[in-house]
């Protein structure tokens, strides 16, 4: 008696130390820092917002967002200070300007994690992500969708500043469009003369009446990867539809189309050379949940991660020519197409 009596206890105290939290699943709450005026704003604010309450509905936990109009250390501490109150450990930023803030906050908010999406810290602290993504993959399969839906033409560049990240892109566009010409039989031109940095971000005057003299010289589509100066190159695309030339915006990091849109629902967007924003949200959540969260490090996200955007077909881009950009995301993929690096060491 003595002896059941004695497992039954056994039995209870085990329950009691293991059994209560057998159904609890563990929690989390994200964050969201917002920069500029709106979170719809039909660009990066929107899709980073989307991908990361489309994430949290599936793993069902909270999503929180707070607007930070400045890049200033004291304006985004109080931003991380809001969303830290309401209860977020993990914090996203898409925002390079924030990249100097961040740096110097991280390490003060031990117990929580930031995801730096598509931007790096000038030291990434344990508690810290820092997600990239391959642009000279995510071009090369934007030119060539861009050549198969034009079959011929001339393209341009207007970029912002000469970083490596947009020779990335410069150098993914000259090998889409090669590759294309080559293989599919298109006949697409990138020169050397219409590529041009124009030295800034935030010059949209600059950036429109540049473009405005590429589309009136005869140039089909202009890649931009501008941020506001892009937006110059939009605005002298839809000024040159309305004087009847046939003018494309290729655009960078997400869909874009909505961004070309004017008039009722004509756009200038052909394609962009984005990113799949839900892989780099959902990355470092499965880390989390895994207990295997890899603090203190760049990732790169690339077609074989999934980092890589599918192009989609739109009232400028045909199903014929989303679905070869798909096989071509497909061969890189699985090491049919290799697409260099040029920022390696690699020939």
């Amino acid at each position: 008696m003595k002896k059941a009596f004695s497992l039954i206890l056994i039995g209870l105290i085990c329950l009691a130390l293991f059994g209560c939290g057998k159904d609890e699943a563990p929690t989390l709450t994200v964050g969201y820092i917002c920069i500029g005026e709106q979170l719809l704003d039909r660009d990066i604010n929107q899709v980073v917002w989307k991908a990361i309450t489309d994430v949290s509905a599936k793993y069902e936990i909270t999503a929180e967002y707070t607007i930070c109009k400045d890049y200033d250390t004291e304006s985004v501490k109080g931003v991380i200070n809001d969303l830290y109150a309401k209860g977020c450990r993990m914090i996203y930023a898409s925002d390079y300007k924030l990249a100097t803030a961040l740096s110097s906050l991280q390490k003060s908010y031990k117990d929580c994690k930031f995801i730096c999406l598509d931007f790096s810290l000038s030291s990434i602290s344990s508690n810290s992500m820092c997600i990239a993504f391959a642009e000279y993959e995510a071009a090369f399969v934007a030119a060539v969708a861009a050549a198969t839906e034009l079959k011929s033409g001339q393209a341009a560049c207007i970029l912002g500043m000469d970083l490596p990240s947009s020779q990335k892109y410069l150098s993914g566009l000259k090998n889409g469009f090669d590759y294309a010409n080559r293989m599919l039989g298109t006949n697409v031109t990138l020169n050397d003369s219409d590529v041009i940095f124009i030295g800034s971000y935030n010059d949209p005057s600059l950036a429109y009446n540049l473009a405005e003299e590429k589309y009136t010289a005869g140039i089909n589509c202009i890649f931009t990867d501008g941020l506001k100066s892009g937006d110059g190159v939009y605005a002298a695309a839809i000024n040159a539809r309305k004087i009847g030339l046939n003018a494309y915006v290729i655009g960078n990091k997400t869909d874009n189309f909505d961004k070309g849109i004017y008039e009722s629902s004509e756009s200038v967007s052909l394609v962009s050379a984005a990113f799949d924003f839900e892989t780099a949200v959902k990355y470092p959540i499965e880390k989390y949940f895994s207990g295997s969260f890899q603090g203190g490090k760049l990732i790169t996200l690339n077609c074989a991660t999934d980092g890589i955007a599918l192009p989609c077909a739109n009232a400028n881009l045909s199903q014929t020519s989303a679905d070869v950009a798909a096989k071509i995301i497909g061969d890189i993929k699985n090491g049919t197409i290799v697409v260099k690096d040029p920022t390696s060491l690699l020939d």
